[in-house]
């Protein structure tokens, strides 16, 4: 009875343990199947991008680089860490064109709106800065008169999240 109990005991923390660590993975699908760029989803491939928006604008970066596509009002940004979950991916997505839409949320609509989403979603709001964070997810935008005027994205890998470059 003691090693029935033992082994049903283990098979739940091993079971709980799994569903931690897939929490930032279900972040992400939530936020790529509800984000409307390009056809571009975080952690997508660089490959994959540059077959089908291009080479863009190179921007050199610290601990990674960007791709600028000005023509399309929107800006990727990839890891250069090779131990990340984002090496060469997608790992950061910003926009200012008002086509693109993040929950529903678009250039143009009103602050308040993406606020709203973004608490249904359980993301957090930063209490100095248009900055919301869901597990490895950050979400800002820049906003004039209670416009959005740019939104962005990113993933932080929490292998690297405290790094210096």
């Amino acid at each position: 009875m003691r090693k029935r109990l033992f082994i049903i005991s283990f098979t739940v923390l091993m079971i709980g343990i799994i569903f931690i660590f897939q929490l930032d993975r279900l972040a992400i699908v939530q936020a790529n199947s509800n984000l409307n760029v390009e056809n571009m989803k975080l952690l997508k491939e660089e490959k994959l991008v540059l077959s089908e928006l291009g080479e863009g604008r190179y921007l050199e970066g610290m601990g990674g680089y960007g791709r600028e596509y000005s023509s399309l009002g929107v800006l990727l940004g990839f890891s250069d860490d090779s131990d990340s979950n984002a090496f060469h991916k997608v790992s950061s997505i910003e926009t200012e064109n008002e086509n693109h839409s993040l929950f529903g949320v678009s250039v143009g609509d009103e602050v308040s709106k993406l606020s709203d989403v973004l608490k249904r979603k359980a993301y957090s709001k930063d209490l100095y800065s248009n900055l919301y964070v869901k597990r490895e997810l950050h979400i800002s935008y820049d906003e004039e008169s209670g416009v959005i005027k740019k939104l962005r994205i990113w993933y932080i890998d929490n292998k690297v999240m405290g790094r210096l470059y």
